[in-house]
Formats: C-alpha cells, sequence, structure tokens
C-alpha cells in the first residue's frame, strides 16, 4: 500500500502527464488549423488570379484587384515559410512561389489566358499544396506520433 506522500506524488505526476498532453494536443489542433487556412488562401490566390487573368485590361477595378492579389501573395510566401521548416522543402515552395509572382506579371501585362497559363496556376498550386501537406510543422508533428519520423 502507497503512503500518503507516494499517492500524492502519483497523482501530481497524473495531473502534469494531462496538462502537458492537453497543451499538446490544442497546439496540434491549432496547427491543423493552421495549415487549414493556408489551403484556403491557396484556393482564393488561384481563383483571384484566373478572375484577373479574364478580366479585360481596361477595366479600373482590375489594377486593385492585382494589388490586393500581390499582397494575398507575399502574406502567403511568409506563412510558408513559418509552416516549413525543411530548407530544401522551402525551396521548391520558393520555386512554386516565383513561377506565382511570374504568372502575376503576367496577369498585370494583361497577357490573355491560355492553356499553358492555365495549367501552370493549377500546377503551382497543387506542388505547394502537396509540399505543404508533406513538409509543414503539422505534418511533421503527425509524422512523428505516427511514429514515420
Amino acid at each position: 500500500m502507497a503512503t500518503p506522500a507516494e499517492a500524492l506524488f502519483s497523482a501530481s505526476l497524473g495531473l502534469v502527464g494531462g496538462v502537458l498532453g492537453a497543451i499538446a494536443i490544442e497546439r496540434l489542433k491549432a496547427g491543423v488549423a493552421s495549415l487549414e487556412a493556408e489551403f484556403v488562401r491557396l484556393d482564393t490566390v488561384e481563383d483571384e488570379l484566373f478572375e484577373i487573368f479574364e478580366m479585360p485590361a481596361d477595366i479600373a477595378d482590375r489594377s486593385s484587384a492585382l494589388r490586393r492579389l500581390v499582397s494575398k501573395r507575399r502574406r502567403l510566401g511568409q506563412n510558408i515559410r513559418r509552416k516549413v521548416i525543411d530548407g530544401e522543402a522551402y525551396k521548391s515552395c520558393k520555386a512554386q512561389l516565383v513561377l506565382l509572382d511570374g504568372l502575376l506579371a503576367k496577369a498585370e501585362d494583361a497577357v490573355p489566358l491560355t492553356d499553358d497559363i492555365e495549367r501552370d496556376i493549377e500546377a503551382a498550386i497543387a506542388r505547394l499544396r502537396s509540399q505543404l501537406r508533406r513538409s509543414s510543422k503539422t505534418a511533421k508533428a503527425f509524422a512523428f506520433l505516427r511514429g514515420d519520423a
């Protein structure tokens, strides 16, 4: 039979372990929510880029839409930098972000939307999504919990 001190020690260890476990689960849930927000941001960037390409060049709203999209693209790049911890994976993401910058430049120049540009947009977004899904801090945490890390 355990002494009162041993029982108190055991209970306090259980309490501390439970609190630490709850904190870890909450951080993981916040990471998943943050990653989902980036996926939504990616979808928004893709949709708005297509919309800008479809706008006639002489519409006044086009320049403000382009400014908003450039700002969203910049924010996306900053968030990806925080979420992707591996240097090689970030370089891959950065290459796709540079491709998106080039597509934004084409949109600013009022280049008409072609099948090649459409494929480039879709491919860049798909690669970014895939890279984020595999390389984010949250993905690394899930891999560790699964035992894959």
